[in-house]
């Protein structure tokens, strides 16, 4: 078949509203039978496999956590590679997962309770199931491929097994033939870990009346105070914590700037240092503090203390706060 030589605006993208989508639809104008087929090389349907693997899904992340993304790549390196010399339709369509998920916004149950997916072009400009109504001589490409992603439909705990495999999505010139496909392939593992925050506020007594002669020089330390995080955590969970806080002026590693007190009453001269296994922590930095073997209670052990600064130390209020945040997989 002859096409007929077109100028460069003949290459149009379309648009809808403000967006721009990730599809190019070209026009000829001499195509010599009416009828729809694949172009440039290109002669049946293609198929793009997908594997996400093992997924590991935590407890506690909110309804509407992407857990994975994967995309397909270009379809076709020539465009166009399907299209027809009359009006059709582009369709992009749903096949083992039809089910809208509770989040709706084209999320879809999969076989897993708790894990959606949703397909949408690289561009994000159009959700799978989607239909196009073209005019005649309109002809496309998927230049930059398609996106699937897993997402988390409701808060807790969701189920765990294997995804079912086969075409996730697949489109087609309506009423004519298939052009391309999404297709899940191998073993796609859906794994829940988690651990729950026995307290999510820990108080740490420091003690009252600390002699300020405990300190003798920069670098001395008083008051050495164990505490923990307590957690409940599934087993096989590899935890990790992360302490922020303000850090103290002079810099040295896990000591912390005091809390500001009135005029005069705050202590000088020394700052709280925080500790995991007696090694002064890196603030703002996740620290690996182990693997749950077993379901159950768990507990992150720490120490704080003060940490002289100064040449000197003035007696005074000497509080300070840090935060904790939880990683597990």
């Amino acid at each position: 078949m002859t096409l007929a030589k077109y100028k460069a605006s003949d290459l149009i993208v379309k648009h809808r509203g403000h967006a721009t989508f990730g599809l190019f639809i070209l026009a000829f104008s001499n195509i010599a039978t009416a009828s729809c087929s694949f172009y440039n090389g290109a002669t049946s349907e293609i198929r793009k496999d997908i594997n996400f693997g093992s997924i590991i899904v935590q407890r506690d992340s909110p309804a509407g956590t992407v857990l994975a993304t994967i995309s397909t790549g270009p379809y076709h390196s020539s465009y166009p590679f399907f299209g027809c010399n009359t009006s059709w339709t582009y369709r992009w369509k749903n096949e083992i997962f039809t089910i809208l998920s509770p989040l709706a916004n084209r999320i879809y149950n999969t076989n897993i309770d708790g894990i959606g997916i949703s397909t949408n072009n690289e561009s994000n400009t159009y959700i799978v199931p989607y239909d196009e109504p073209l005019g005649a001589n309109n002809y496309i490409s998927i230049p930059r491929g398609m996106r699937v992603r897993l997402i988390k439909t409701k808060a807790g705990a969701v189920g765990a097994g294997t995804l079912t495999t086969g075409r996730i999505a697949r489109a087609s010139i309506v009423g004519n033939f298939y052009t391309a496909n999404i297709t899940l392939v191998g073993v796609n593992t859906i794994v829940p870990v988690a651990c729950s925050v026995t307290s999510a506020s820990i108080n740490v007594p420091m003690g009252d009346g600390i002699p300020m002669s405990t300190f003798t020089g920069p670098g001395s330390v008083a008051a050495e105070t164990p505490f923990a995080i307590e957690l409940n955590c599934d087993a096989n969970t590899r935890v990790q914590v992360k302490l922020d806080g303000s850090p103290h002026a002079s810099a040295v590693e896990g000591v912390l700037a005091l809390n500001s007190t009135p005029s005069g009453t705050m202590a000088k001269g020394i700052g709280l240092q925080l500790l995991h296994n007696s090694t002064p922590v890196k603030l703002a930095t996740n620290i690996t503090v182990g693997t749950v073997t077993n379901d159950g209670n768990y507990s992150i052990p720490l120490t704080a203390r003060y940490y002289q600064t100064g040449a000197s130390v003035s007696g005074g209020v000497a509080n300070s706060t840090a935060t904790f945040t939880l990683t597990y997989n």
